[in-house]
């Protein structure tokens, strides 16, 4: 934290640019998003780093947001917005989009036809590559018969 602090002190800062000279240890440890602005929203870090409350709006910082519940059975994460920002059409940014997952529960007649097709194609694959080294067998043969034969 100390050098951090130092930074602060030592270097200039002005809006979109480096925090710390590229030289600098704390380099690719401390940095600035690039071309992020005022009305970029908050950033998922923010809520999921335990940085600060959880209840600011991502767009403006205001207290006592909310976020839909109902958007959370389709995302994993879903930033909160105020009132005033939903009120201006501002939607709440979300990601991680859930996979639904859908288990089917086989009965015993549907298990047995899945395994009568899996013993199958075994038995295919393994008929195939029997046929398939007789058949590398009999060129190889061939081959040696034709070049003895001379």
């Amino acid at each position: 934290m100390i050098d951090l602090e130092s930074c602060v002190d030592q270097y200039d800062y002005t809006c979109g640019s480096q925090l710390i000279p590229a030289a600098h240890p704390l380099f690719k440890k401390v940095f600035v998003r690039m071309g992020v602005t005022s009305s970029n929203h908050v950033e998922f870090a923010y809520y999921s780093g335990g940085i600060g409350p959880y209840d600011v709006c991502c767009f403006c910082g205001e207290s006592d947001a909310t976020r839909p519940q109902n958007l959370l059975v389709d995302y994993k994460v879903v930033l909160r917005v105020c009132a005033a920002c939903a009120h201006d059409g501002k939607e709440n940014p979300k990601s991680h989009k859930r996979i639904l997952q859908v288990t089917w529960l086989m009965t015993a007649y549907e298990q047995a036809i899945v395994d009568r097709i899996a013993k199958f194609y075994r038995w295919l694959e393994e008929e195939l590559r029997e046929k398939e080294e007789a058949r590398q067998k009999t060129v190889m043969k061939d081959i040696t018969e034709l070049i003895f034969e001379e």
